[in-house]
């Protein structure tokens, strides 16, 4: 199951999120950080959310560095949802579709 955030959200509205460059080459400054909700009742979404919006930007980040990022999350407003957060390059590609998992957090009111 997707970790879940408290019933009344996330406090100030952001969650703490350590990105961690563990790969063997610089990430460029033009990564951003996407956010998406989507309504679901299952543990996990299988799929990314319609809708992909950034919501941070990544600084470039050497081989082992890490940074810690206050990621906005609007929770919707009822049922359970789960919010889908990955990274893209400058392109707009998700790392998701390069084999990066995407991070899930899951919110119920």
């Amino acid at each position: 199951w997707a970790t879940t955030l408290p019933p009344e959200g996330p406090a100030a509205g952001s969650v703490p999120v350590r990105l961690t460059n563990t790969g063997n080459r610089a990430w460029p400054s033009a990564v951003q950080l996407l956010v998406g909700w989507e309504a679901a009742d299952a543990p996990y979404l299988a799929a990314a959310p319609d809708e992909l919006v950034p919501a941070a930007e990544v600084p470039a980040l050497q081989p082992g560095e890490s940074v810690v990022l206050d990621v906005p999350l609007e929770a919707p407003a009822d049922g359970r949802s789960v919010a889908w957060i990955t990274l893209a390059g400058s392109d707009g590609r998700p790392f998701t579709e390069l084999g990066s998992p995407a991070l899930q957090v899951a919110w119920q009111p």
